[in-house]
């Protein structure tokens, strides 16, 4: 998975190895406010916007930001995701699990594409 755009001319580098100077606009920085005014920050990327009708329950429009676990405890209080053309949207907790740090946010659809995730394994030498 790829989760940057082509370096804009590198000097000397054009193939897909070539190193990225710019974030996938999909790709959003994390921030997690807790107790007594303690900050946590990470990263997360948008894989999914759905709307309400795809959906067994009626809670509206959505964008799912999957993102690490361990960015959130018991004294979390407000999630803000940051894209990187500067939006900023609340989120919700969906579920974490320590077990894997995995986390799955919910925010208000960000009127970008997701990032494609794969249905299969892919495979050496796959882009």
């Amino acid at each position: 998975m790829v989760l940057a755009a082509p370096s804009a001319g590198a000097p000397g580098c054009t193939g897909p190895e070539c190193p990225t100077t710019s974030s996938h606009p999909a790709v959003v920085r994390i921030m997690v406010a807790g107790s007594a005014g303690s900050r946590t920050y990470g990263s997360g990327t948008l894989v999914d916007v759905q709307d309400a009708g795809d959906r067994e329950q009626e809670t509206g429009d959505r964008g799912i930001v999957l993102t690490c676990a361990h960015l959130f405890d018991r004294d979390s209080r407000e999630t803000t995701v940051t894209f990187p053309d500067g939006r900023r949207f609340g989120a919700i907790l969906l579920d974490a699990d320590p077990t894997w740090d995995l986390a799955a946010l919910a925010i208000a659809p960000p009127g970008i594409a997701p990032v494609a995730v794969a249905d299969e394994v892919p495979q050496p030498g796959q882009s």
